[in-house]
């Protein structure tokens, strides 16, 4: 009886311990926020200060500008699970750049859980492409990046991933 209490206690504690070191499913990840390095705290503030996204080209000149530069240092200051988190930021602007840049990293895992999260999400910013900044969506941001951007065309979507994309886009 001692025999067969010790060998349970032994499994239990074997079966713990083992739950304890594998890491946390990255879905985890989208819903905290607060593990974000201080140099990335940096950058983020200064993006969520500006009042828009950028994109890579503005203007008659089509150059790049300070905002869209510090969305470059972002991406490349900011692990992957800290683009993750990003995308639950209160600013639409870093949620829209953390998106933005998990395309960038060719970030496959779980960009359609991603969007599906933020499918409701109709917080508006300004986005500048050429000269003409537009009102844009959250929701619409993510989806129609996913869709048309070329920083995503490593997902390959199928056709009727598109269609059924697109169809959420014109709700």
């Amino acid at each position: 009886m001692k025999y067969i209490i010790l060998s349970l206690v032994l499994l239990t504690i074997t079966i713990y311990g083992d739950a304890q070191t594998k890491p946390p499913k990255i879905k985890t990840y989208m819903e905290d926020i607060g593990n974000i390095s201080n140099p990335v705290k940096v950058i983020v503030n200064q993006i969520a200060q500006y009042k828009g996204v950028d994109a890579a080209a503005i203007g008659v000149a089509g150059s790049k500008s300070d905002q869209y530069k510090r969305f470059e240092h972002l991406v490349q200051q900011a692990t992957t699970r800290e683009l993750l988190q990003l995308t639950n930021h209160k600013s639409p602007i870093v949620r829209a750049y953390a998106f933005w840049g998990l395309g960038k990293r060719e970030y496959k895992s779980i960009i359609p859980e991603v969007v599906e999260k933020h499918l409701k999400d109709n917080e508006s910013f300004t986005y500048t492409s050429g000269c003409e900044p537009e009102t844009e969506h959250i929701n619409s941001f993510y989806l129609q990046a996913l869709i048309y951007h070329p920083d995503f065309s490593y997902l390959k979507l199928s056709k009727a991933e598109k269609e059924k994309y697109n169809k959420l886009l014109k709700r």
